[in-house]
């Protein structure tokens, strides 16, 4: 999941996790009977004032799923009520797992680990927390996840998440209602305001490199590929393995290397435990991410 996932969802949710392109269940019965409306209408017009060209607009208003609408408000605004737990993913499988990945990727892991000073281990263990090496790489329309996004702070939807923010509450949560609330207004205005950026880098990236938007498919925070990397991560940091082309991040080629100069551009230092921290929490901005993946890279060295 990238920057974003480091400065959006402030998270610790998916991937999955936020960091993890597989979202966490809702139980229908809550889904439906909580459901959210989309407004397309409202979204038209947002997006014009934000400078999404004529065409690109109506791109992503044809295009837009609302299916998917009431979940993924759910899953990106309320993932404070339930904090992500990637050192649960930390295991003798997944240690298992990253040798193997290793192993069948070695010539382009050796490649970058000389290129970029990121070691194949810290590139096998994001993958596996991210995406278990794109076995799960998430099934949301990714472009109208953005366009939910946006759409958090009319206040008819903030008002129905703490609605069911309470409803939570009931089943355990730490969080007065005030403090939810707050929590609620809070995160649908930087989600908000993020979800138009993510637009733009979309459109930018749209008219040069990802063609098929209609098919863009990722996690329900907006992430995409075997790395989960957002629209602008894609533009800023994403590298093709072969010269001349575009690179595909569900491609695992091109989602290593992409991955190793995320990493080293972001301050990775192998012989700096700090650095390694944050350049990871850079990427997703949960401390408990970074230590999950800094584990199975140690378990792999040791």
């Amino acid at each position: 999941m990238v920057k974003y996932i480091a400065a959006f969802l402030l998270i610790s949710f998916c991937s999955g996790s936020f960091a993890s392109a597989k979202a966490p269940k809702i139980k229908k019965e809550i889904i439906n009977e909580l459901k959210l409306s989309p407004d397309t209408k409202w979204l038209n017009k947002e997006l014009m004032q934000a400078g999404v060209s004529t065409s690109f607009r109506k791109l992503m208003i044809k295009q837009y799923d609302k299916k998917s609408f009431s979940q993924v408000m759910k899953l990106n605004v309320l993932g404070f009520l339930k904090p992500a737990n990637h050192m649960g993913l930390v295991s003798d499988e997944a240690v298992k797992a990253c040798r193997k990945f290793i192993e069948k990727n070695k010539n382009e892991l050796v490649q970058v680990q000389k290129d970029y000073q990121v070691s194949p281990e810290a590139v096998s263990a994001l993958l596996w927390i991210e995406t278990r090496h794109g076995s799960l790489k998430g099934r949301f329309h990714v472009a109208s996840v953005y366009l939910h996004l946006m759409q958090g702070n009319r206040e008819a939807i903030k008002n129905k998440l703490l609605v069911f923010a309470k409803k939570e509450k009931q089943i355990g949560t730490p969080y007065t209602e005030k403090e939810m609330k707050t929590k609620i207004e809070e995160r649908t205005k930087r989600k908000s305001l993020w979800a138009i950026e993510q637009i733009k880098a979309l459109e930018e990236i749209h008219s040069t490199k990802l063609k098929n938007i209609k098919n863009l498919r990722g996690s329900f925070a907006g992430a995409f590929g075997v790395p989960q990397f957002i629209p602008s991560s894609y533009k800023d940091f994403a590298l093709p393995s072969q010269p001349e082309s575009s690179s595909d991040l569900f491609k695992v080629s091109d989602s290593i290397l992409s991955v190793a100069n995320y990493l080293n551009l972001h301050g990775w230092n192998q012989k700096n435990p700090e650095s390694k921290v944050k350049a990871l929490m850079d990427y997703n901005n949960s401390r408990d991410y970074a230590d999950s993946i800094l584990e199975i890279e140690r378990r792999l060295l040791n």
